[in-house]
């Protein structure tokens, strides 16, 4: 299981940390546990972003191998993740973005994605 969670800060908005931690060093989160701080340093860091170093890893994941991917973060944030993982549905399976998109609602709908948004 993969875990991507975006908040501005560690020290500031870093919302169940413990928990997310313990899932980490329990081995639960085997797939990689990503955390974008936005407003850490200059280089503002979005979850998106993670994704995207890391999309073959979710490409594998996601659509071979019956993975599943949790999201956390802030509305816009979600959003952002969707239109990233439509991008990475369609160039998977050679379509457009619209039809990735709809491959990627059919992952929410059956809780292969499974979204904790705010905002």
């Amino acid at each position: 299981m993969s875990l991507f969670f975006g908040c501005r800060g560690r020290n500031w908005d870093y919302l169940y940390k413990p928990e997310l931690l313990k899932l980490e060093e329990d081995g639960i989160l085997n797939n990689g546990y990503f955390v974008a701080f936005s407003r850490e340093s200059d280089k503002k860091v979005y979850v998106q972003d993670l994704m995207e170093k890391n999309r073959e890893a979710i490409q594998k994941q996601l659509f071979e191998q019956n993975g599943m991917l949790y999201i956390c973060g802030s509305m816009r944030m979600g959003k952002d993740v969707i239109r990233k993982l439509s991008e990475f549905a369609a160039s998977h399976f050679k379509i457009s973005t619209e039809e990735g998109l709809h491959k990627i609602e059919e992952l929410e709908k059956h809780k292969i994605i499974i979204k904790e948004i705010w905002g």
